[in-house]
């Protein structure tokens, strides 16, 4: 099924599945349930801006370096999918409307989405390895899943997308 401009409903499934990426990262980006725990009947999370204890936050007063790291690679690739989610948009017009001839021009997205999900990923690992796993009492909180299956959705998004406009023309 080809829709105005000859975008096929594949490319539609690629900007959908990119969409619900950066608003997953961003949701996991953005709440504080990184890591989690239930000690004597307290509960305490972590996240990469506050930790929090039966649901009183506070910002951590001091940050390692590990910490710092997750943070910045989390943003970074925040932002990369923004511009990938940018730049299939204005592809997108541009093909609809015939403005402006956009020959190879999506694989700018593909690559924009693929950095995202690096970043990203060096962000989780770094999590994983350092920060998670200096507290042996924590578990895995919904925040850092978020994160992990909104990367994944933006680099199949960002190829996905890649691959329906190559088969277009």
């Amino acid at each position: 099924m080809s829709l105005p401009g000859g975008i096929s409903s594949w490319s539609l499934l690629s900007v959908c599945l990119l969409f619900d990426g950066v608003v997953l990262h961003i949701v996991g980006l953005a709440t504080p349930e990184w890591s989690t725990s239930n000690v004597v009947g307290i509960s305490y999370s972590a996240g990469l801006w506050k930790g929090c204890a039966d649901g009183y936050c506070v910002e951590y007063p001091q940050t390692t370096a590990a910490l710092e790291a997750c943070e910045a690679m989390a943003i970074i690739g925040m932002f990369f999918s923004l511009f990938a989610i940018t730049a299939v948009g204005i592809l997108l017009v541009c093909k609809i409307t015939g403005i402006l001839a956009v020959s190879s021009a999506h694989h700018i997205a593909a690559a924009l989405s693929i950095i995202s999900f690096v970043f990203i990923l060096i962000g989780i690992i770094v999590w994983g390895a350092e920060v998670h796993a200096s507290n042996s009492n924590f578990k895995i909180g919904y925040s850092f899943i978020l994160s992990i299956v909104g990367g994944v959705l933006i680099a199949i998004g960002g190829i996905m997308y890649s691959c329906s406009m190559t088969n277009v023309g």
